[in-house]
């Protein structure tokens, strides 16, 4: 460990730099491109391949196991989640890329759909571990005042992935399908492992506060910091909220709406027929243009109620749903995707903040864990039935209507969601007054 007279005079662990160190952490978003462009959309690339080898033209089979396998590694996420915070991210991560990775890898010797879904799941819970959630649970120990801008920055990496869509469409039909999947898994585990040594666990290791304030001995009089003021959830004390429940029912609509869209946009466009490269490029333009929604979220989130700003992104989700019943030419879906990217970045910025500045740092990777597992069975459940009500109707339009009238749901639940007060804040307030 750093001795804090170093890490104060470097503004990070054991060397000098201008730059506070919590911004290189927020800064390895590019984790977060890899879990996002070859994982969660970069499977809908492989959507029409692995139907046309595996499942015999029913997508609603092949929607389901590629839907279990995101549950099942977030019903490890308490687990994880628990180590994240009592050990730090960087063992995690670097078991969870190896994980991936070589996942990734045996995929390619897959023969039939159980061979691939045993894989897969491989594949599933090392994109978590290794490239999600450890990146952005540490995110939250290193910001109070400007966890919105941070979280804003970390999860933009996830929404960028998308511009590599169009590579994994390239590997594809360049090297077939298997191909495709050795090559992801080695730029994973050449990419993902010097990622994972650049994380640190809490800014107090190394002699700092958050948001890069200067540790001192004792605060000057009449002044008090974030850190100090901050409330911190247990586990179970978090769990026992009605904040929580509400929060989740939201996140885990638009986990079933995402995760829908990401596997199922390729198949749903060549039904309209456009071709695979128009539909990937799309893809990739998502990812451009919900960059700056990703750091206005952040910045308003750190300005104004997130509940409001959470029912705002979620509104425009369910409007991007009918969008994309409509959309039938080349610029109405260039509509959709602009509608869309507003909605899934201000959302995915909104979601990390509001839960960290509702149950504080201390425990909040083992919160999150416990939330993925809502989140997880809600893309299981959104994947699914995208497939199944195609194989009945031969048309995606169904679902998605049905998405557009969840996130009214959604919206309610989000907005009920106030704030907990905790019996350390009751403390606090008094001291302050």
């Amino acid at each position: 460990m750093s001795s804090p007279t170093l890490a104060s005079r470097g503004r990070g662990p054991g060397f000098r730099s201008p730059v506070f160190y919590g911004w290189y952490i927020a800064a390895t978003f590019v984790s977060g491109m890899l879990g996002g462009g070859f994982f969660a959309f970069g499977m809908g690339a492989f959507f029409l391949s692995l139907e046309q080898e595996f499942s015999q033209g029913s997508r609603g089979l092949l929607s389901l196991v590629i839907g279990i396998a995101p549950l099942q590694g977030a019903i490890l996420g308490p687990i994880q989640g628990y180590m994240v915070d009592r050990f730090g991210p960087r063992r995690i991560m670097l078991i969870g890329v190896t994980l991936n990775g070589v996942g990734w890898i045996l995929i390619s010797t897959a023969d039939s759909l159980g061979v691939f879904l045993v894989f897969f799941l491989l594949v599933a819970a090392g994109n978590g571990m290794g490239l999600v959630s450890p990146p952005l649970a540490t995110v939250g120990n290193w910001f109070i005042k400007k966890r919105g801008l941070a979280f804003g920055v970390a999860t933009a990496g996830f929404s960028m992935g998308s511009v590599l869509v169009p590579l994994v469409n390239f590997f594809i039909e360049s090297f077939d399908w298997r191909g495709a999947a050795v090559i992801i898994g080695v730029i994973v585990l050449v990419v993902g492992l010097p990622i994972s040594l650049v994380m640190r666990h809490r800014p107090e290791d190394y002699g700092l506060l958050p948001d890069g304030e200067p540790a001192t001995p004792k605060p000057a009089p009449g002044v008090v910091s974030p850190a100090s003021t901050e409330v911190n959830f247990t586990a179970r004390e978090a769990l026992a909220t009605k904040a929580f429940w509400l929060m989740y029912v939201n996140f885990g609509i638009r986990a079933l709406i995402i995760s829908a869209v990401s596997i199922h946009f390729i198949a749903a466009l060549v039904d309209k027929e456009f071709s695979r490269a128009t539909a990937a490029n799309l893809l990739a333009l998502l990812g451009i243009m919900s960059f700056p929604s990703r750091l206005g979220a952040g910045i308003l989130a750190d300005r104004m109620d997130k509940r409001y700003l959470g029912a705002l992104a979620t509104g425009i989700l369910g409007l991007s749903m009918l969008s994309l019943i409509w959309a039938t030419s080349l610029w109405q879906l260039v509509l959709f995707v602009a509608v869309y990217s507003v909605a899934i970045g201000g959302s995915g910025t909104n979601q990390f903040a509001i839960r960290a500045e509702y149950f504080g740092r201390k425990a909040f990777a083992t919160i999150s864990g416990f939330g993925a597992i809502v989140m997880a069975a809600g893309a299981l459940l959104g994947t699914w039935l995208a497939g199944f009500v195609f194989d009945r109707t031969e048309s995606y339009n169904g679902a998605f209507a049905i998405y557009a009238g969840l996130s009214l749901v959604s919206i309610l639940a989000i907005l009920l969601a106030k704030r907990p007060v905790h019996t350390s804040l009751r403390k606090i307030r008094r001291q302050v007054s």
